[in-house]
């Protein structure tokens, strides 16, 4: 995933604004969400890589539905979905060994974290504002509260009192105050770990009434980044098809030259080639999983294509896609032994090509 940069006050993600105290600085080179339609409710769960100058961040993510509870997301979950789609590399040798055999991959897993604590009384916030508290509570990790507001400014003016500069986001959340129906959570964390270290920062998952499977594409339009790396796992009874003015489009089989231990790299410059200009996904992977479908998409898209939410719908019947890269390489097949560790995408193995 490429590095996106999170500067000063402000600074928006697809799928939420990031923010930090003032004058300080964080950044995230990695995330992911999970969207599952469960039996009357979505649950979508984020996951990001960060790091921070400064001890305390906060997110603002819109919530699309009636909201049901806010906890910290399964990071082992997320582990085991990236692992089980991960293209599969092969490295074409001109000069290794005729046997396929397992490189390795990159992926692990952790525990899942604390159970939702809600707490806090609902209401207006004031008697002028149409700001009102829909809930509030800490899940262990992150003190939050969600809001809805059908004013514009109403919203903006408390976010901003709660220490939320929303900076170039404000557009994008004006945008979904006037579509109506929209409400946001508000979180904050503390123990960041400084640029140097790096960090990933603990999920969140939402849980909303409905079946609206939706991405806040739009909070990454008016972000510094230049261009904003998505991962997408869609989770129903069907395979997942793109809407919203979003679409989509097989990875299938594709190779190329180049140096296996370069595999992430060549990877995002294929997502790059694939998606060009335009409002795209990559289909990676779609198959059964746990009694249900699993459809994984990628996408490494401008931020000027951002101008609409992506959606998906589980009308995809069951055909089953994969993902393969091969890399074609002069290096001997004894050399990939000492590949670093592959950021979740899986090495099949090694083929000699004469």
């Amino acid at each position: 995933m490429l590095p996106l940069l999170l500067s000063l006050s402000s600074t928006a993600w697809p799928c939420a604004a990031i923010f930090t105290e003032d004058g300080g600085s964080a950044s995230s080179d990695a995330q992911e969400v999970i969207l599952e339609q469960g039996d009357g409710y979505v649950d979508v769960s984020y996951r990001v890589e960060a790091g921070s100058n400064v001890d305390r961040v906060g997110w603002i993510i819109p919530v699309f539905g009636e909201f049901i509870e806010l906890v910290d997301a399964d990071r082992a979950r997320f582990d085991a979905l990236r692992e089980l789609t991960a293209p599969q590399v092969w490295i074409s040798s001109l000069d290794g060994y005729e046997d396929d055999m397992m490189v390795g991959c990159g992926c692990a897993g952790a525990s899942k974290a604390d159970a939702l604590q809600r707490g806090g009384d609902t209401g207006a916030v004031d008697g002028d504002s149409t700001v009102q508290i829909v809930a509030q509570g800490f899940t262990g990790t992150y003190e939050y509260t969600v809001i809805s507001g059908s004013d514009e400014q109403d919203v903006l003016d408390w976010l901003d009192a709660a220490g939320f500069s929303v900076g170039p986001s404000g557009p994008a959340i004006a945008s979904y105050v006037a579509e109506g129906g929209v409400s946001f959570a508000a979180l904050t964390v503390a123990g960041v770990a400084s640029d140097e270290t790096r960090a990933e920062l603990p999920g969140v998952r939402i849980r909303v009434s409905g079946d609206s499977l939706r991405f806040p594409s739009q909070m990454a339009r008016y972000g510094m980044p230049e261009e904003v790396s998505t991962r997408i796992f869609v989770i129903g009874d069907q395979r997942a098809t793109v809407g919203g003015g979003w679409v989509s489009t097989e990875f299938g089989y594709r190779d190329v030259d180049g140096d296996p231990a370069r595999v992430d790299e060549l990877y995002a410059d294929l997502l790059r080639d694939i998606v060009g200009d335009g409002r795209a996904y990559v289909e990676i992977w779609s198959d059964s999983y746990q009694g249900r479908w699993l459809t994984r998409f990628d996408t490494i898209a401008r931020r000027e294509a951002h101008t609409t939410d992506v959606t998906f719908s589980l009308d995809g019947g069951t055909r089953r896609t994969a993902a393969e890269l091969e890399i074609w390489t002069g290096a001997s097949a004894a050399a990939l032994w000492l590949l670093p560790g592959l950021f979740g995408l899986t090495v099949a193995g090694v083929r000699r090509r004469g």
